[in-house]
């Protein structure tokens, strides 16, 4: 839906074509199923368009979605795997987890940004990296993806975008003792 670069290239079978391939290989590969996470919305990576191609939704987490289609009738869906008790910090700091798995650009960005955000308020703050395949299979909630909690808690999963400031403002806001 982009109107710079290329512009929109949306409508034009691109995604399907591409989806069509990674099932083929999918098959080919011996896989039982695929598994795809998606938006419940249509700005970005929407569910309608897995929905569109065959995929059932699994479970849903605010607007995230793991949808699943099957290749044989005795596969079974995935699962995410639950939440982890997230240990609290000691002298009532906050805990700042940034789970990078390298998808995507703005990951890494969030990465960087809580390492900044730790250097600028290390009496506040005790920072705990997880990445790579740690992060795919739960190391917070399940997420296969790049993200940033306090605490326990997700910052701005799903937006609106957010900057150093805005990070630091919540870690000031939260902390205790």
């Amino acid at each position: 839906g982009y109107a710079h670069g290329v512009g929109n290239q949306q409508a034009r079978g691109y995604g399907r074509f591409m989806l069509e391939a990674i099932e083929a290989d999918a098959r080919q590969s011996g896989s039982r199923g695929l598994a795809v996470w998606a938006k419940d919305y249509d700005a970005w990576n929407p569910i309608a368009f897995y929905e569109h191609m065959g995929f059932e939704r699994v479970v849903a987490r605010g607007l995230d979605v793991l949808a699943w289609k099957p290749f044989d009738p005795g596969a079974r869906p995935p699962a995410l795997l639950p939440a982890r008790n997230v240990e609290a910090a000691p002298d009532g700091k906050v805990r700042l987890t940034s789970i990078n798995t390298g998808w995507c650009g703005g990951g890494c960005q969030s990465c960087v940004m809580a390492r900044d955000a730790a250097a600028a308020l290390p009496e506040q703050v005790v920072l705990e990296e997880v990445s790579g395949v740690q992060a795919i299979g739960g190391a917070s909630g399940g997420e296969s993806l790049d993200a940033i909690y306090l605490d326990s808690e997700s910052f701005r999963p799903d937006g609106p975008p957010y900057g150093l400031d805005d990070l630091l403002g919540a870690i000031r806001t939260r902390k205790r003792g």
